[in-house]
């Protein structure tokens, strides 16, 4: 396996996989609850998680009304350690989804938040492009989430790994 500039995983076996991660000067529950909080991310996209039976997550078009489209289900639940989603876009080849692993590892008095986006080669040809937008989303997202539990930090790593 080796890895690109840009944070994508590449292997002989398969497609790339886009990941981020981040340090946030917090405990696993809080960092997790920062990340499922309604927030923009600051990217403009709006996600709200729904703590009901079917597990929905979706992006708000409308604050107000709470309006929206579900982008995704909640497979793996588990505050403070691990969460596990599906994930599609309106746009993509119907029954296309991707999968989402977010783990949070409590190291140095805080969190290391790592995302792994995995399951663009199920998009057809345009994989590699929303394999590579979606590199830069998670950066942009975990960066949102450590300047929020942090201010004045939030450095995050989406081109080399902690080992």
């Amino acid at each position: 396996m080796t890895r690109d500039g840009l944070g994508q995983r590449w292997s002989i076996e398969g497609p790339p996989e886009a990941w981020a991660q981040v340090f946030v000067e917090d405990w696993p529950e809080a960092a997790f609850q920062m990340l499922i909080d309604e927030s923009a991310f600051g990217s403009g996209r709006y996600i709200r998680f729904r703590r009901d039976a079917a597990g929905r997550f979706v992006e708000i078009y409308d604050a107000v009304t709470g309006d929206g489209v579900e982008i995704g289900r909640v497979i793996v639940w588990a505050p403070g350690a691990r969460l596990m989603l599906t994930w599609r876009e309106p746009d993509w080849p119907a029954g296309a989804s991707t999968d989402v692993e977010i783990r949070f590892e409590a190291m140095f008095g805080g969190t290391l938040v790592r995302v792994q986006h995995s399951g663009f080669e199920r998009l057809g040809p345009q994989a590699m492009r929303v394999g590579a937008e979606y590199r830069a989303a998670w950066t942009a997202a975990l960066g949102w989430v450590a300047r929020r539990a942090s201010p004045g930090r939030g450095d995050v790593q989406s081109a080399r790994e902690v080992t």
